[in-house]
């Protein structure tokens, strides 16, 4: 078999320069727009991420086209080598490129990381290296097993339908997922973290089943028999596990999402005043929430209901105030959040007290009962109930 893969690495030097000239203008584009935005996106990252991933296919693809345009594919039929060999040797042969492509970019990432030249946060390149990495391993999945059934031509069709199922299933059903059954809320930040690393392990198993179906086309093709059911197998098993992926990557971030909000609590809650210039008071609530959701998404999405005791419903008209974690306003108060990157949010009343009030006010809110419940659509149907006593 170590033959057989010196024969396929050595098939791909005769496009090594033009590999060479598309990784410098990959990286150069990227250091150049990442330079001109002020060193701030680093989402630029994916230029020669996508370049990596047309390297490598394009690689694996002139290793079966030169082999099949030479006649080697057909000659290797008829010389004393195992079947299962030919087959095994091509996937090796691929898993050789895709994982020197993989270093490489790795390789220059971490030194345009350590030296500057690159900036921001490195999930953004961990994130597009794994879905990269999961296109070029499907790329390849669909690819070989069509080749060894039909032609180089077949299979490049095979490959351009199977991308464009993949970008639908990644892109389209997430949301649907999310607008199915959380109330039509938007796919959280975290959800690509997670569907990067469950692609990068469904890779895994797409490549085995594709070499499964692989030795079973040759061993169909010797025996000249139909090899339409293994063919029908690649994008069945494609769909069933990417769908398993994406699903259970919607299950764990909602799942991780919960965990979050049910950690939330009322920090403090404090009482201030100003005058105003009628020489009445306006009162402030304002309560801190711990601990901070980064999510811009889970933020918009979670509503916090603060029910003050009855008695002071003389002077607020409402005793209840619903805001999210994120909302500058709210339809019964005016709700303001202070810092930017803050759960600190402060409630005026609606109307303005003189100063006995205040006090009245006051002592009605520190002798009562003020309550918090804490309502998403990531909770389904459960809510958090929190009060002031015990904090």
């Amino acid at each position: 078999m170590r033959a057989l893969i010196e024969k396929d690495l050595k098939s791909t030097k005769n496009v090594l320069l033009t590999v060479i000239l598309m990784f410098i203008v990959a990286w150069g584009l990227m250091i150049y727009f990442h330079i001109s935005s002020g060193f701030r996106d680093a989402n630029f990252l994916i230029f020669p991420f996508i370049g990596s991933a047309f390297i490598t296919f394009n690689l694996v693809a002139h290793m079966c086209n030169a082999e099949e345009i030479n006649g080697v594919k057909a000659r290797l039929v008829q010389l004393p080598v195992k079947p299962s060999m030919i087959v095994f040797s091509k996937y090796v042969s691929s898993l050789i490129i895709l994982s020197s492509v993989i270093v490489l970019n790795a390789l220059l990432t971490f030194v345009f990381y350590k030296t500057s030249v690159i900036r921001g946060p490195s999930d953004v390149a961990i994130e597009s290296l794994g879905v990269i990495v999961n296109i070029t391993v499907l790329s390849i999945a669909v690819y070989l097993p069509f080749y060894f059934a039909k032609s180089i031509r077949h299979a490049a069709w095979a490959m351009r339908i199977a991308f464009i199922a993949w970008a639908v299933l990644l892109m389209a059903v997430p949301q649907l997922l999310f607008n199915q059954f959380y109330d039509g809320v938007n796919v959280p930040i975290n959800f690509s973290e997670k569907l990067s690393t469950n692609l990068l392990i469904s890779s895994i198993f797409l490549l085995l089943v594709s070499l499964f179906i692989s030795l079973w086309i040759n061993q169909l093709s010797r025996m000249r028999k139909v090899v339409t059911m293994p063919l029908v197998l690649v994008p069945v098993c494609m769909s069933i596990i990417f769908s398993f992926s994406i699903s259970s990557t919607v299950s764990e971030t909602i799942t991780e999402v919960q965990d979050e909000l049910s950690r939330l609590h009322i920090e403090s809650i404090d009482y201030l005043t100003y005058e105003t210039p009628s020489e009445k008071h306006q009162l402030l609530i304002r309560v801190d929430v711990k601990p901070i959701i980064n999510d811009y998404h889970v933020k918009s999405n979670t509503w916090i209901t603060m029910t003050l005791p009855e008695e002071t419903e003389r002077y607020t008209q409402s005793t209840r105030v619903t805001f999210s974690l994120r909302a500058r306003d709210s339809v019964e108060w005016s709700v303001y959040e202070p810092e930017l990157h803050s759960q600190m949010f402060e409630m005026e009343f609606p109307q303005l007290l003189t100063n006995s009030e205040v006090k009245e006010v006051q002592g009605m809110l520190e002798r009562g009962k003020i309550e918090f419940e804490v309502t998403s659509p990531f909770l389904g149907n459960d809510s958090f109930r929190l009060s002031k006593e015990g904090m």
